[in-house]
């Protein structure tokens, strides 16, 4: 019997494995002949498509949620460098004015939502660009290099965002990859393996082959799954230590 796919499989290894699935069945033109089969792999078929939709999205996000991060260590240090001057009596004036422009917003605005956090970001640099915040920024070494990196990684961010918007914006309404990748598991487990397995017995000839070819892949991931599980459990990372010496 065809082994069950374990639930913890990857969406990626899933979609990879559903392919190769479809990809056998279609080029053995005998097994089109039982209905039920058909429809089940095309189901599968349509869902797997859906699924590597939804990695791709994800991938997007990524890269956002990425540029994003970046954002965050030029933010922050332009409130270091605020905490810094205060204790400076040298940049007494300069380093109050400062302040008083960052407290409007705090860090906290590094953690709003990515559009609050955007449109925070545009402000508070707005502020610092302000004719009367020229001399103070320059007044405090470092702080207008901080501003810069804050803005271009700003504008980074934004350009990133416009790039994949479309996509974002496209796939929004669909299911998440894990959502799918759920619905396939349980499509092949419940459905396609056990009728599979019982076309296997009822037609050895036609249908042998395709469940053999299917339940190696299965095994091999699943092998797969455990491995690196095992790996994962080492407190070593994988390796195994070696014996220890006897003491004399």
């Amino acid at each position: 019997m065809i082994s069950k796919l374990k639930h913890s499989m990857r969406a990626a290894a899933v979609n990879t494995l559903t392919a190769r699935i479809v990809e056998m069945y279609r080029t053995n033109g005998a097994l089109a002949a039982d209905p039920f089969l058909a429809n089940t792999v095309n189901r599968a078929e349509a869902r797997n498509i859906d699924l590597t939709t939804a990695i791709r999205q994800d991938k997007v996000l990524s890269v956002i949620e990425e540029a994003d991060l970046r954002r965050d260590a030029p933010g922050r240090a332009l409130f270091h460098f605020s905490r810094a001057y205060l204790l400076l009596e040298d940049f007494a004036t300069p380093a109050a004015r400062y302040a008083e422009v960052l407290g409007k917003y705090g860090t906290r605005i590094f953690d709003a939502a990515q559009d609050e956090e955007t449109a925070y970001i545009d402000s508070l640099l707005q502020d610092l660009k302000a004719p009367d915040m020229s001399g103070v920024v320059t007044a405090l070494p470092g702080v207008e290099k901080a501003v810069e990196r804050l803005r271009s990684a700003q504008d980074a961010y934004k350009h990133t965002k416009a790039q994949y918007a479309q996509t974002v914006a496209s796939e929004a309404a669909r299911s998440t990859a894990s959502e799918i990748r759920k619905e396939i598991v349980a499509l092949l487990n419940t459905t396609l393996f056990p009728y599979v397995d019982a076309l296997r017995l009822s037609n050895p000839g036609v249908y042998g082959a395709f469940a053999e070819a299917i339940d190696l892949l299965v095994d091999e991931a699943n092998a797969l799954i455990a491995r690196r599980a095992t790996i994962k459990a080492k407190p070593d990372g994988g390796e195994t230590p070696p014996p220890a010496e006897n003491e004399a």
